[in-house]
């Protein structure tokens, strides 16, 4: 799973609108197969998604020891900048070295959130991982040794998908809009992959 944390400006909001916007659409076809599951209760299911809210943290995992594009160790950018940057911004990866003008990550971005984030590299999501296990290591610990918890108003400004955000994922959403992201979760759970413990 990804979030994507909150970003002054219009890009954010604009991103934020085009999941809700595609899981509004794809809302009907998740109750189905939520109903295949044994949920047919919207109430059970809106619980179920509060429980999600209030027992999960979004966690982001990184190597603290990685060299940015300035020769600083991303714990030193976070002591000096006090924040946490995107791939475009350190030039560091913990996947593909795919986050550059032209590369294959703004290609993804564009398809994922509509364009909101196109020719402005100073403004991008950060990727993380909604915890759902609260795993002492972090949501995504293949991406790094060490992790941020987010706090919880993040969740108001995050956006999620079931899977990898480079495979083309369909299960997307935010809390208002989240059923297609709970059938995921719940879809994975009953093949017995522990609520996606260990996807990202």
């Amino acid at each position: 799973m990804i979030s994507q944390t909150s970003h002054p400006g219009d890009a954010a909001d604009r991103a934020i609108d085009a999941i809700e916007t595609v899981a509004a659409q794809r809302r009907t076809d998740a109750l189905t197969r939520l109903e295949r599951l044994g949920f047919s209760s919207i109430a059970e299911l809106r619980a179920i998604a509060g429980s999600i809210r209030l027992t999960s943290r979004l966690t982001v995992n990184f190597h603290p020891d990685r060299l940015d594009r300035h020769g600083r160790t991303v714990a030193e950018g976070l002591l000096e900048d006090g924040r946490f940057r995107s791939q475009f911004e350190t030039g560091i990866s913990n996947g593909g070295r795919f986050a550059v003008q032209g590369g294959r990550r703004p290609q993804w971005e564009h398809a994922l959130f509509a364009g909101a984030y196109d020719g402005d590299s100073a403004v991008r999501p950060i990727y993380g991982t909604l915890d759902v296990t609260q795993d002492p290591h972090g949501g995504a610990p293949r991406f790094g040794s060490c992790y941020l918890v987010l706090a919880k108003h993040c969740f108001d400004r995050a956006t999620f998908c079931f899977g990898d955000s480079h495979e083309d994922p369909q299960d997307l959403g935010t809390l208002r809009e989240f059923m297609p992201v709970l059938a995921g979760l719940l879809e994975s759970a009953a093949m017995g992959d522990g609520l996606g413990r260990g996807l990202d």
